[in-house]
C-alpha cells in the first residue's frame, strides 16, 4: 500500500527535530512503513530528529526521521513496542 496523509498526526513539540508524530496504517507492516521514501508525501512536515510512533498492520513501533534531503524521507527501523499483559 502507500502512505496515507490523513493518518499522520503531529502530537507534540513545536520545533523541527523536537517533535513527535503518530502514524497508523491498517494495511502496511512496520517494515514497509520504515522504507526510504514511504513518507515522501509528508516531506514538508517531517524533519531529521522527529520521533514517530507507528502503528502498522503487524504491531506498534517507535522510529526517528533520520533523512530528509528534499528528495527522500527515511526513518530508522521501527523498534517494536509491546504491551506487557502480565
Amino acid at each position: 500500500m502507500a502512505f496515507t496523509q490523513s493518518t499522520l498526526e503531529h502530537v507534540a513539540g513545536i520545533r523541527p527535530g523536537k517533535r513527535m508524530f503518530h502514524y497508523t496504517s491498517e494495511t502496511d507492516t512496520l517494515i514497509t512503513i520504515d522504507t526510504t521514501g514511504y513518507f515522501n508525501a509528508a516531506m514538508s512536515q517531517l524533519a531529521v530528529g522527529d520521533f514517530m510512533l507507528i502503528r502498522g498492520s503487524n504491531g506498534n513501533g517507535l522510529a526517528m526521521v533520520n533523512l530528509n534531503d528534499g528528495v527522500n524521507v527515511d526513518t530508522t527501523n521501527a523498534t517494536a513496542v509491546t504491551v506487557n499483559t502480565d
